[in-house]
Formats: structure tokens, sequence, C-alpha cells
């Protein structure tokens, strides 16, 4: 008596044989050979999401127009640990100065504008050496606003 594994290797030799004879290609993978494999994934978690919203972006073009001397000009770059597994991540911050600058914009309406002044308050407060300015687009006009630690 043969197991199932001696008799696979018996047909695949057979089959490799028949197509020898027909002039086929002996070492072409039989269809019972070839193994179905998953997707492949991509290894690093990386979005392909746009890193600012319009109005970010506008105000990020801004902040780079009129501060003279601003260095390491980047978009949310930076996280500040506000709390317990809580983090606040600004949308710009830069060096003037020789000093950190953060920046939130903020639009005129939606969701969560309450949450998130909060939390560059609560930021303010916690990292003083770092200034934190606010700033929004009312009417066409950007206005800002420093926020006191």
């Amino acid at each position: 008596m043969i197991s199932q594994q001696q008799f696979d290797e018996m047909k695949a030799r057979t089959e490799r044989a028949r197509r020898k004879l027909k002039g086929e290609d002996p070492l072409k993978p039989l269809a019972a050979e070839v193994v179905a494999h998953p997707p492949i994934t991509k290894r690093i978690r990386q979005s392909s999401k746009p890193l600012m919203n319009k109005l970010e972006q506008e105000a990020f073009d801004r902040v780079g127009r009129i501060y003279f001397g601003i260095s390491n000009l980047r978009a949310q770059a930076i996280k500040f640990k506000i709390g317990n597994n809580a983090f606040y991540k600004p949308d710009i911050t830069g060096i003037l100065n020789d000093k950190w600058v953060a920046w939130e914009v903020k639009g005129n309406g939606g969701k969560n504008i309450d949450r998130g002044i909060l939390a560059l308050k609560v930021a303010a407060t916690q990292w003083p050496e770092i200034r934190f300015i606010l700033i929004w687009k009312y009417c066409g006009v950007w206005h800002e606003q420093i926020v006191q630690p």
C-alpha cells in the first residue's frame, strides 16, 4: 500500500513525463503545485492621505511668508503629551528667534472646535517654553491670538 504523498509524487512525475513527450515545458509547475499566497500587504503602516486640509495648507504658506527668519517649519510634526494617554499635535511648528512656536489653525465652524481649543490651552499651560498661537480666517482675513500659559 502506498501513501497519499507517494501517490501524488507518482502522479506529478507521470504528468511531467507526459508533458515532455508532448514537447511542453516539464518544469512548469503543475496546477496542484501552485500555492495561492495571500495578497501582499505593506510592512510599514503609512497613510496616503494629505497631511493638512486646505485651510491648514493656506495657513502654512502664510506663516512661511510673514515670519522672517523662521526655520524648521513643519506640518503636524510634534506631539505633546497633555495627560494620561492624551496628546496634542499642533498643525504647524517651527523655530523663530531660537524659540519653538506652534500654530493651531481653526475654521469658523464644525465639530470639535471647543475640544481642540481646550487641548491647545492645556498644552500652553504644560509647555510654557513653547509659544502657542491660535490662527483662524474670518471673512477672508487671517487673525492670530497668542495663547497665554
